[in-house]
């Protein structure tokens, strides 16, 4: 028999869809997803848990410029037929809203936490700036339903607009990967969410965010829990010079101690100052490394800059790939739902890519997430329409593989070729750089000494 296609397939790119799913929906994660709602089985006559599980994830991982009816009916063909050894999913939109609606939300933060968790354990060797574990932090505001029950949970933006909901990300910026992420009201606000998210944060990991997420209060809850991080500052922010500026953007040591903290002990930082190519305005970065061996200058200015991937690869992932601009549902408990369910898709697409590039040197610029797309969507639309022999899914794996960013440089510039109405927004303004009075530095030392000692004698109580 003559080699064909298929024989000509390497033997890691001949995986099916079903088998990339598989590496995400383990037995041990069914277990977890059981043990949330453990009389399901019992209760629901048409949808098994799993089965739902694989449906929701196939719904939410296609575009959603199409209908919900669309997306549902092509993933409850695909999944009656990659699992037909199984309970078929139930036939209609009503009954799979109703079953989603059944499932807890404290359900959907275990699942989304043991598919992380499997994803980087599927991953070999992550790759890090340095010893370091980039984390960008960053949020955006998804638009709701204009429902009694929306606006009173979520509000507007301020401008009587639509309700929004804010979704803060974590995202692991050289494996193109979400980390974590909260999701709630936009009144509680980015830096809250990042709060409650510094828990799960590995030892070696490096927090990096734009204006917005630095402050006093929320820094020195980062140096207390042993955080690093490295935040831009803008013009709001005082700082104290403790020496001289030093030469190149190795950074200096200065205290960020605003009037309203001087009762408190001073958080002693380094400053790092960059002048990116084609801006006027100079970026300053504030982070508690001062050693300048562990995080150059150098080091920092590309770790700043790959900042920028969270907003292509999750917010635009989000906004543009999967089209969820606006989400559909009428409550906050279903909107919640939602966005978890939105999220959880772009990790798992992201996650397969990933996972299937790790030992290709031609994935190192990173995920492209709307190549993904493509291939998960057509392998549905062929499953529901046409497949019926496995076999002829065996090219999913060469899919996501070439599912990559590319690596020409751009020469001309990034602006839509339709005009775009586009806010104008001066850029951050260097922060305010004081000299230190030798009576305030004095007092700062003596709060730095206490605060030291309170900290020994609360290790020495833990020990």
């Amino acid at each position: 028999m003559k080699a064909g296609f298929w024989g000509r397939l390497r033997r890691q790119d001949r995986l099916t869809m079903t088998c990339c799913l598989r590496d995400f929906l383990t037995p041990a994660i069914l277990r977890t997803v059981h043990a949330g709602v453990p009389h399901w089985d019992d209760q629901a006559k048409s949808w098994e848990l799993t089965t739902l599980l694989w449906t929701s994830l196939l719904v939410y991982m296609q575009d959603g410029k199409d209908s919900l009816h669309q997306r549902f009916h092509r993933a409850a063909k695909t999944v009656g037929r990659i699992r037909c050894k199984q309970r078929a999913p139930g036939k209609t939109l009503s009954g799979f809203l109703q079953a989603l609606k059944r499932l807890p939300y404290l359900v959907l933060v275990r699942f989304r936490v043991a598919v992380r968790d499997q994803i980087r354990k599927k991953v070999e060797n992550f790759t890090r700036f340095g010893r370091w574990l980039v984390l960008a932090a960053d949020g955006s505001r998804l638009i709701l339903p204009r429902t009694a029950a929306n606006e009173k949970s979520f509000g507007g933006d301020g401008e009587g607009d639509a309700p929004n909901l804010l979704i803060t990300v974590i995202y692991d910026i050289l494996q193109g990967i979400p980390y974590d992420w909260r999701i709630g009201s936009t009144r509680s606000g980015e830096r809250k969410h990042v709060r409650q998210m510094l828990g799960g944060l590995p030892p070696d990991a490096l927090l990096v965010a734009d204006i917005g997420f630095g402050g006093y209060d929320q820094m020195d809850l980062m140096d207390l829990g042993s955080h690093c991080f490295l935040i831009r500052v803008g013009s709001t922010t005082q700082l104290l010079a403790l020496g001289k500026f030093e030469k190149g953007i190795e950074g200096y040591r200065v205290w960020l101690w605003p009037r309203y903290r001087r009762d408190l002990a001073p958080l002693e930082l380094r400053a790092i100052k960059l002048k990116p190519k084609g801006q006027q305005e100079e970026v300053w970065l504030l982070t508690n490394v001062l050693d300048t061996s562990a995080l150059p200058g150098k080091q920092a200015a590309e770790i700043y800059e790959a900042r920028w991937r969270i907003e292509v690869d999750v917010f635009r992932g989000v906004k543009q790939t999967l089209g969820k601009t606006k989400l559909c549902a009428c409550t906050p408990l279903a909107a919640m739902k939602e966005a978890e369910w939105v999220l959880l898709g772009l990790l798992v697409l992201q996650g397969m890519s990933t996972v299937a590039q790790q030992s290709d040197k031609a994935a190192a610029g990173g995920i492209f997430p709307e190549a993904s797309l493509r291939a998960v969507q057509s392998l549905v639309e062929e499953y529901a329409e046409k497949i019926r022999n496995g076999r002829k899914g065996w090219d999913f794996g060469q899919k996501l593989r070439r599912a990559i960013r590319d690596g020409y440089k751009r020469k001309g510039t990034r602006r839509a070729r339709r005009p775009v109405k586009i806010k104008d927004v001066s850029p951050p303004k260097p922060p305010k750089v004081l000299k230190i009075t030798p009576r305030l530095k004095a007092k700062g030392m003596r709060k730095l000494a206490e605060k030291m000692r309170q900290r020994q004698s609360q290790e020495h109580a833990v020990a």
